[in-house]
């Protein structure tokens, strides 16, 4: 099938498009993003700081249930981007993915170091 040239426009050439209405499932994965990284990082950093005095086994605790929180808060917000427009899914994608991947990267490299006891 092929385009008549000639044929007139079929909608108005000034018209301006449809702005897309925002997607419900990016807003909410980048929600999940921002709090999968604050529940693991709050606690992360205080626990970090404080790794050459005695760490309460409460902080240390706190740190592996906010991992626990950050992983499935990312899982989740990759998960919610099969909702999105097809246009719309990269970056919540990315927003999870990238700290998703840090974060296994961090777990990775606490499970090599050898423990200084």
């Amino acid at each position: 099938m092929t385009v008549d040239p000639y044929a007139p426009p079929k909608s108005d050439p000034g018209a301006t498009a449809e702005a897309r209405k925002p997607s419900f499932a990016l807003r909410t994965s980048i929600v999940l993003a921002i709090l999968g990284v604050a529940v693991f990082w709050i606690p992360g950093t205080y626990v970090f700081a404080h790794r050459g005095s005695a760490v309460s086994n409460t902080a240390e605790s706190m740190l592996g249930m906010g991992a626990i929180a950050s992983i499935s808060a990312h899982l989740v917000g990759i998960g919610i981007m099969f909702a999105a427009p097809r246009g719309k899914r990269i970056p919540g994608v990315l927003a999870n993915a990238l700290p998703l991947l840090i974060l296994a990267a961090l777990m990775a490299l606490g499970a090599s170091v050898p423990d200084q006891a």
